[in-house]
C-alpha cells in the first residue's frame, strides 16, 4: 500500500468525525446581512462548560459573573464574540461571561457523546479507586495534557504529508479518464495554502515540545497559545485560502460522494499518480480538524483546573485565541470585503490578492464588537433628529469605526468615520442623552475647544452598557484610565460653543438689520411729503422723470423755468422770463404733450404740483 493512502486510513481513523457541508463555503453573503437580519441576539439556552468565581478576578473584570459548571444561563447580548452578556437562572444574576465557558449542551450529554459509555461508568473505570477529588484533578489535567502533547506528534505527520501532496499536484483532474486543467482559481489557493504550510509545521514541532514541559504545570500550558502571534496567524491565512479552494472546487463537483479525482505527480514508478478528493479533502482539512482538538482538550483542562479551585484565566484567554483565528478568516472573507472605502494604508488590515504574496499577518484583526446602531453627529449645535444615519458601530484593537450602506453596486457599505481609541472620550449620561444612548467625543484636536460629538443609539439598555464596559475594557489595553468626559473639557466645550453660537447669530441679526434699514430708507410716505413743507418734487422725482420733464422745459441764462422758484427763497422770477402757461411752442403751435403746471392754492410761493395729462 503506497504512503499516501495508508496515512488517509490512519487520518480517517484519527478524525472520524470529519464531515464536509459544501455549503458552509458560501461566502456570497456578508456577515452585514447575517447580523442586521437577527436583530437582537437570540436568548438562547447555554451551559456552563467549568466553573468561573468571579470574586478572584474583581480588580480586573469587575462586571463579571460568578457560575458554576453545568449550570443552565441564558444569552442576553452576543453582540461581542469572545464576552457575553448573560443571565443565571437562580438565583437572578447577570453580567459578562468568556463565550468559551458555554456549551450548547450539558458537560455529562457530552462526554456520554464522545465516549460512548455513561459517565458513571467511566468515573468507576479511572478513578474508582480516587476518594480524593483534588488527586482527581491533578491526575485528569496530565492525562488531558499528555493528550495534546501525543495529539501534536500525530499531527505533525498529517501535515508534512499534505505538504508534499499539495506539492505534486500537477493542477488536472480526471474526467472520462482524461486528464483536463483545473481553475485557475483552484491553482491560486493552492499555492496559497502552501506558502503557510512551512511554518505551521515549525510551529507544531516547537508547540510539542512545549507542551511536554508543562506536564508538571498543566495550566502553563496557555502560554504555548498565547506567544508568537505571528506564527499562529499562519493558522488563519491557511483557512482563507482552504476556503478559495473549496468555493473553486463546488464549480467541479459533480459526485456527492466525493469520487472526483486529482492528477498528481509521480515521483517514482510505483506510486499513484492521482488521488480521490475524499482523501485530499480529509488532508486539507486537517489543520481546522486540530483547531478544534486544542479548543476541546484546553476546555477540559480549564475544567479540571476548576473543579481543583483554581484560577481559569489563562486558560480561557488560549481558547479564546485559537478561536479567533478561525473567526479572522471568516471576517476576512465575508466582512470586509464588502467594504468600499478600505485604508489604502493598511490600517485595518490587509486582504490577500490572487496575484501577489500577502503576509498572514497583514489580514484584518478580529473584530471586538459590531452592532446596528443609530449615528447622530454634530459639533456644537444641538442634536438634530433628522440627521440620524443607521449603521455599523464596529470596535476593533484600536479603533473604532462607523460603516453605513454604500450606494455602490459592487461594495455595499462604506466608512463613514473613523477614530483612534486613544482620541475618544465617552459620556454615558448629560441633558438629552436617552438611556439606550451614550456619546462619543473626538478629541483628536485639542487646539479645537469645539469638539465633534457622536450620540450613538443602541437597540436596547444592555447594550448600551456592553459597549459602554467593552471600550472601557479596551482603553485600559492603552493605559487610559480616564475615559470618561471630564468637567474641565465639558466646560470649554460648551463656552466656545456657546461664543461660537452668539458670533453667529450677531452676525445673522446685523445682516437682517442692514437689509432692513436699506429697505426702509428707500420707502417713505408720500401723503406726509405732500403735507411736509420741506417737500422737494425734484427730489421726489426718478433721474429718469428729471429728464423728460427738462426735455419740456425752456431754459434761459439764469437757469430752467422749473428750478427758478424754490421753497425757502425770496427770489422772483424775472420779468424776461415768460411764464410756463404762456408758452407752447415757438410758432405758436399748441403742443398737446405740453405738461400744466398749474399753482396750488394754499400752497407756499414757488412750489408747484405736477399733474400729466
Amino acid at each position: 500500500m503506497n504512503g499516501v493512502r495508508r496515512h488517509s486510513i490512519q487520518l480517517r481513523r484519527q478524525s472520524s468525525h470529519f464531515s464536509l457541508n459544501i455549503d458552509a463555503f458560501d461566502t456570497s453573503k456578508s456577515l452585514f446581512e447575517t447580523w442586521s437580519e437577527k436583530g437582537k441576539p437570540e436568548r438562547g439556552r447555554y451551559y456552563v462548560s467549568f466553573t468561573v468565581e468571579a470574586f478572584r478576578r474583581r480588580d480586573t473584570s469587575p462586571d463579571l459573573v460568578s457560575v458554576e459548571e453545568d449550570e443552565t444561563i441564558e444569552r442576553l447580548d452576543g453582540d461581542n464574540p469572545d464576552r457575553w452578556v448573560v443571565e443565571a437562572a437562580a438565583p437572578d444574576r447577570c453580567g459578562r461571561l468568556a463565550s468559551v465557558c458555554v456549551l450548547d449542551k450539558p458537560v455529562a450529554s457530552r462526554y456520554r457523546l464522545s465516549t460512548g459509555k455513561n459517565p458513571r461508568e467511566q468515573f468507576r473505570d479511572e478513578v474508582l479507586t480516587i476518594t480524593n477529588k483534588q488527586q482527581e484533578c491533578l491526575m485528569k489535567r496530565r492525562h488531558a495534557i499528555t493528550d495534546l502533547a501525543e495529539e501534536e506528534e500525530g499531527y505533525q505527520l498529517r501535515i508534512k504529508t499534505l505538504r508534499n501532496i499539495l506539492e505534486r499536484l500537477d493542477g488536472t483532474q480526471f474526467k472520462d479518464d482524461k486528464k483536463v486543467p483545473l481553475p485557475k482559481e483552484m491553482i491560486a489557493a493552492t499555492k496559497g495554502m502552501l506558502s503557510h504550510l512551512d511554518r505551521i509545521v515549525s510551529l507544531s514541532e516547537s508547540t510539542r515540545g512545549k507542551l511536554q514541559a508543562c506536564v508538571m504545570d498543566p495550566p502553563n500550558a496557555s502560554t504555548c497559545f498565547l506567544q508568537n502571534e505571528s506564527e499562529w496567524a499562519q493558522y488563519s491565512g491557511y483557512l482563507y485560502h482552504l476556503n478559495c479552494w473549496m468555493e473553486s472546487f463546488k464549480t467541479i463537483l459533480t459526485d456527492p460522494k466525493l469520487n472526483n479525482l486529482f492528477g498528481l505527480t509521480p515521483e517514482n514508478d510505483e506510486e499513484e499518480s492521482r488521488i480521490d478528493a475524499q482523501h485530499l479533502l480529509e488532508y486539507l482539512f486537517a489543520p481546522r480538524t486540530h483547531l478544534l482538538a486544542y479548543e476541546h482538550l484546553l476546555s477540559c483542562l480549564a475544567r479540571y483546573t476548576s473543579r481543583n479551585e483554581q484560577d481559569t484565566r489563562g486558560l480561557e484567554e488560549a481558547i479564546t485565541a485559537v478561536r479567533s483565528l478561525q473567526r479572522r478568516t471568516t471576517e476576512a472573507l465575508r466582512l470586509w470585503p464588502s467594504v468600499a472605502n478600505m485604508p489604502a494604508d493598511g490600517s485595518l488590515g490587509i486582504l490577500p490578492s490572487a496575484n501577489a504574496y500577502s503576509d498572514a499577518n497583514q489580514l484584518p484583526r478580529p473584530i471586538t464588537r459590531m452592532t446596528l446602531v443609530e449615528v447622530t453627529q454634530r459639533k456644537g449645535e444641538g442634536r438634530v433628529p433628522t440627521n440620524n444615519q443607521e449603521g455599523f458601530l464596529v470596535l476593533n484593537q484600536d479603533k473604532l469605526l462607523f460603516i453605513k450602506g454604500s450606494p455602490s453596486a459592487d461594495k455595499k457599505y462604506e466608512i463613514a468615520w473613523m477614530l483612534p481609541l486613544q482620541s475618544i472620550r465617552l459620556r454615558p449620561e448629560g441633558e438629552g442623552i436617552d438611556t439606550k444612548d451614550f456619546e462619543i467625543w473626538d478629541i483628536s484636536n485639542p487646539k479645537d475647544p469645539v469638539k465633534v460629538i457622536y450620540t450613538i443609539c443602541t437597540p436596547d439598555i444592555i447594550s448600551r452598557q456592553a459597549w459602554l464596559q467593552d471600550i472601557q475594557r479596551t482603553l485600559k489595553n492603552y493605559d487610559i484610565v480616564d475615559y470618561l468626559v471630564d468637567v474641565a473639557l465639558l466646560r470649554a466645550h460648551e463656552e466656545a460653543a456657546a461664543e461660537a453660537n452668539q458670533t453667529r447669530t450677531n452676525l445673522v441679526d446685523d445682516t437682517i438689520t442692514e437689509v432692513t434699514d436699506g429697505i426702509t430708507d428707500s420707502f417713505y410716505d408720500a401723503d406726509e411729503m405732500l403735507k411736509s413743507k420741506t417737500y422737494d418734487s425734484d427730489a421726489a422725482l426718478p433721474q429718469s422723470r428729471v429728464d423728460d420733464e427738462s426735455s419740456l422745459t425752456y431754459y434761459t441764462a439764469e437757469g430752467s423755468v422749473m428750478q427758478l422758484a424754490k421753497q425757502g427763497t425770496t427770489k422772483q422770477r424775472p420779468d424776461s422770463i415768460l411764464s410756463i402757461d404762456s408758452v407752447n411752442t415757438l410758432d405758436g403751435v399748441s403742443n398737446p404733450f405740453m405738461e400744466q403746471i398749474p399753482e396750488l392754492e394754499n400752497k407756499a410761493p414757488g412750489r408747484l404740483q405736477q399733474t400729466k395729462l
